[in-house]
């Protein structure tokens, strides 16, 4: 557990976000919780974790006026109704992440000094950035797009929109390698559900 929160709080220090650490007492079963800065982190020791207890988290949350996020750190893949529910709350800040993706790269650690998980220290990895309202404006009218839902969509539980903390309504700038034509620039929409109508 150490190790996840050591990875969290890089993810968190690189959206500019304050990394504290203090544990939380709570009525929750089978749990360990924290905040890093504002953020309230849930470590859930469930085999699996299912809907009912993703209300439960939230219900602590609002009775105990978390407001600037929430992280859901699960043993195992969420189900499909899990899934669901977390796209449904992707717009107020809450997240889920696998025990599992927030592990970090040994290697990467040892070559480089750097604690990055693995889906930001493998070698093909794109970089991702959520613009600021301002930039995306100006490159909508550079691109002529009239619309966000003219551009390209990624998904709200999308590995690498959760790992900087996008949320549905963001603009996310991806730098594109390729070997054969070099760096290119992608702009995508987050949505909370990529594979049903925008408009959510």
């Amino acid at each position: 557990m150490e190790e996840a929160l050591e990875v969290l709080r890089v993810i968190l220090e690189r959206r500019k976000l304050d990394t504290t650490t203090a544990s939380v007492e709570g009525e929750l079963d089978a749990v360990n919780m924290y905040t890093i800065g504002k953020v309230l982190v849930i470590f859930s020791e469930k085999e699996k974790t299912l809907v009912q207890d993703i209300v439960k988290y939230l219900r602590f949350a609002a009775e105990n006026n978390y407001k600037d996020g929430i992280i859901i750190v699960s043993r195992s893949k969420p189900s499909e109704n899990v899934l669901d529910t977390m796209k449904f709350h992707a717009k107020n800040g809450v997240q889920f992440f696998t025990l599992r993706e927030i592990q970090y790269n040994a290697t990467h650690k040892e070559l480089t000094g750097q604690v990055l998980p693995f889906a930001w220290a493998h070698r093909v990895y794109m970089p991702h950035t959520i613009m600021k309202p301002e930039d995306a404006k100006k490159m909508m009218e550079q691109q002529n797009v009239l619309s966000p839902e003219q551009l390209p969509k990624i998904d709200s539980q999308d590995i690498q929109a959760r790992l900087i903390g996008a949320m549905p309504g963001d603009i996310i700038h991806v730098l594109r390698h390729s070997d054969t034509v070099g760096q290119s620039d992608v702009w995508k929409l987050c949505v909370s559900d990529a594979h049903v109508n925008v408009g959510q």
